[in-house]
């Protein structure tokens, strides 16, 4: 997991920063034999591949639902079924691009794994997800931004002050008599 951060600091030659673009980058190797046979893993490792094995299905179950979702089947997506799910939530079905590598092996006693693997590559090439740039504002910005809200609120002071000033005047002028003037 990489979180990239890149700052733009020139704005028209003078030194400001604007805002900061975030970007998470996750490399995930999915490697994994669905026939243990083949593997003649025994004891602990068997454990481990077996696993293996079960997050891959439930990540297979993940994608399917995310493609479900987006053909408009509205379906629950279980991404705490497993850790890997769990950890690639925001890449799967959040405010990302994803790409999938799928490796394969030309070598035919591989072909039901190729196969499979294939298979799985087409599944997540349906994901749809629409993503969005990711700003944040600068510390920079959050002082410009308090600066103009004090101003704003001396200002807010001052007006409120000319407000009272002039309705005191009002007041006094509607509650004295008035002058009479000289001719009749």
């Amino acid at each position: 997991d990489l979180e990239l951060r890149g700052l733009q600091v020139k704005d028209q030659g003078q030194e400001k920063a604007t805002k900061t673009l975030v970007a998470k980058f996750n490399l995930v190797d999915l490697a994994g034999s669905e026939r243990q046979a083949a593997t003649l893993a025994e004891g602990t490792r068997l454990r481990e591949a077996s696993g293996i094995n079960k997050s891959l299905s439930n990540l297979g179950l993940v994608i399917q639902a995310l493609v479900d979702n987006a053909n408009g089947k509205h379906r629950h997506v279980h991404y705490r079924d497993s850790k890997i799910t769990y950890l690639l939530r925001d890449s799967l079905g959040g405010n990302s691009k994803t790409t999938m590598v799928c490796n394969v092996s030309p070598s035919e006693k591989n072909f039901g794994e190729t196969l499979s693997s294939l298979r799985f590559a087409a599944r997540a090439k349906e994901i749809r997800t629409h993503a969005q740039v990711n700003e944040d504002y600068s510390l920079m910005d959050v002082k410009a931004l308090k600066a103009a809200l004090k101003a704003v609120k001396l200002e807010n002071v001052k007006l409120r002050a000319a407000l009272h000033k002039a309705e005191s005047q009002l007041s006094s002028q509607l509650s004295s008599p008035p002058k009479e003037s000289g001719r009749r």
